[in-house]
């Protein structure tokens, strides 16, 4: 689907980690500014395996990806954050051995120089997650598995994205730090970041998102607003999942 105003836009994607085997088959989509898109299947459908396509980690044999405008075909992924693209992999990724707010200043990276930038960056992290400014000074690994997601959601923020890649955000956590992932997520958009969403409750993806892609086999099988997607959510389950 073509989206007004797209930041990205995946055409004919394909990658694999060997090869003449696909893992991202000819792979179309499109993520429009401030829109949430999922991306549903089950475990080895190619889901994460896209993200990382996009990101670089993984080199596309065809097709292209193009970021708010600029193809970023197979771009080194060191540069996606200076790019202004986020990516939130499968699993926790704090450093378990920096504080609370080392761990947020590495969200800063590239903008490290601009002490200000940086302060009211810091500021607006602690405003949003109060948590993390009560423990901003304890090491991150000895936080919760609830309280290391809103870390790295922070951290996501930090710098200013334009994009952010989301892979199973609520993978291992509580009911209610679900929920308050989710709005997160939520909030994001609202601010204007385009997101694509990966996680494997697949009903609440298709709650928040405005478009949602079923991949099976590293293909898109089906697609449609997060409310068409929603209303045939137990037929996509047994087909696809």
């Amino acid at each position: 689907m073509k989206m007004a105003q797209s930041c990205l836009v995946v055409e004919d994607l394909c990658a694999g980690y060997e090869q003449e085997v696909l893992v991202v088959d000819n792979v179309s989509l499109s993520v429009a500014k401030g829109s949430i898109v999922g991306l549903v299947g089950a475990n080895g459908a190619g889901k994460s395996s896209l993200l990382k396509a996009v990101l670089g980690y993984l080199k596309p044999s065809s097709g292209t990806v193009t970021f708010q405008g600029k193809d970023i075909t197979g771009h080194r992924p060191d540069l996606s954050c200076s790019l202004g693209i986020g990516y939130l992999m499968e699993g926790h990724s704090v450093f378990p051995s920096l504080t609370v707010e080392e761990n947020l200043l590495l969200g800063m990276w590239p903008k490290r120089r601009q002490a200000s930038v940086v302060k009211a960056a810091l500021e607006r992290a602690y405003t949003r997650a109060p948590l993390l400014m009560e423990r901003r000074k304890s090491l991150a690994g000895l936080l919760s598995g609830g309280q290391q997601r809103i870390l790295e959601l922070e951290r996501l923020y930090m710098a200013g994205p334009s994009l952010l890649l989301i892979d199973e955000p609520s993978l291992g956590l509580a009911p209610n730090l679900v929920q308050q992932t989710f709005d997160r997520i939520q909030e994001f958009s609202k601010e204007g970041i385009a997101v694509v969403l990966i996680d494997q409750n697949v009903r609440k993806v298709a709650e928040v998102a405005d478009y949602v892609y079923v991949l099976q086999l590293g293909r898109i099988r089906k697609e449609g607003t997060g409310q068409l997607i929603s209303m045939d959510i137990e037929n996509i389950v047994k087909a696809f999942i």
